[in-house]
């Protein structure tokens, strides 16, 4: 990842009738949404196995994210959401043994093989974990945007000893471009105040939004939202709403584990329902929100009283 992110690397399509079958995968064309075409899909996840000590933590989870799609991942604590979303960075908990195929951005991942740096952005629920506390974020943000972006092309030009002194600028140029550039799309400062500040000296909603931004850098094709609304206050909420759907309007996938219901009823274009390992409910999120089979097994009420977007 880059030195200041847990980043292990960070075309919606048609809505399909609700899955009836007990455990529906949610990558079932025939009985729920259509499977994406193979060259859309940023993840691919089919028949995920994890075991610790005899105990099975998911049982035959499949399920697919186009680009440009959010799907959520609910169900009570302990359903195997985390366990999900910790194998598409190719992790796996301490004796926890996985089997199935998962795929992101057409290849492969396993805690043999993880993402390369910067296809997967990772947003954990204390956003602080994945920022570096003894580096100013500006210097982070600019080591990031080195290593994933290209100066411009220019014509060539002047005496031959001088490309190496133009290229160097140009490089420069671009970085500084496109550090100012995820900021403001993140909705953060760009002015050397900011820029000189350490992690800690950033709100919780700060710290966020900067995870974003290093996701943004790399060019993340995959973003993996890990209960990121939890501990923030409802304007909070909103921003961080606003942020995952500007996302994948913008065409990253986005795969949200989540309790926050309202949250999932603003962003999510499909939705699958975990329970004791498998997925037992899938659709649209609209409609499984609406009428869910079993509103205990979403983790909280569908109508839960708590304040909305």
């Amino acid at each position: 990842g880059d030195a200041g992110s847990r980043s292990r690397a960070a075309h919606r399509d048609a809505p399909g009738a609700r899955v009836p079958a007990a455990r529906a995968p949610l990558d079932d064309g025939a009985a729920g949404p259509p499977t994406p075409p193979v060259d859309a899909c940023a993840v691919r996840v089919v028949g995920l196995d994890a075991e610790v000590a005899g105990r099975r933590l998911l049982a035959g989870v499949s399920f697919t994210v186009a680009a440009g799609e959010v799907l959520a991942l609910v169900g009570r604590s302990g359903s195997g959401k985390t366990t999900a979303g910790r194998a598409l960075l190719g992790e796996a908990g301490t004796g926890v043994r996985l089997a199935g195929r998962v795929e992101v951005a057409g290849r492969p991942v396993s805690p043999a093989t993880p993402p390369p740096p910067g296809v997967v952005g990772y947003v954990p629920q204390q956003p602080s974990a994945a920022l570096n506390p003894v580096r100013r974020i500006g210097a982070v943000l600019r080591e990031v945007a080195l290593r994933h972006t290209r100066p411009e092309r220019r014509t060539p030009g002047g005496p031959p000893g001088d490309a190496t002194a133009r290229a160097t600028v140009n490089r420069r140029s671009a970085v500084r471009r496109a550090v100012a550039d995820v900021l403001a799309r993140a909705d953060l400062r760009a002015d050397r105040e900011f820029l000189r500040r350490f992690p800690h000296q950033l709100s919780g909603g700060q710290q966020q939004r900067l995870v974003v931004a290093h996701a943004l850098l790399a060019r993340a094709r995959l973003l993996i939202a890990d209960e990121p609304t939890t501990g923030l206050d409802p304007r909070s909420r909103r921003d961080v709403a606003h942020e995952l759907r500007t996302l994948a309007d913008a065409g990253m996938a986005v795969v949200l584990l989540s309790h926050d219901l309202h949250l999932v009823r603003a962003v999510a274009d499909r939705l699958g329902v975990l329970d004791a390992g498998a997925v037992v409910e899938a659709g649209p999120a609209a409609d499984v929100l609406a009428a869910p089979r079993d509103e205990r097994l979403l983790g909280q009420p569908a109508a839960d009283p708590a304040a909305p977007f």
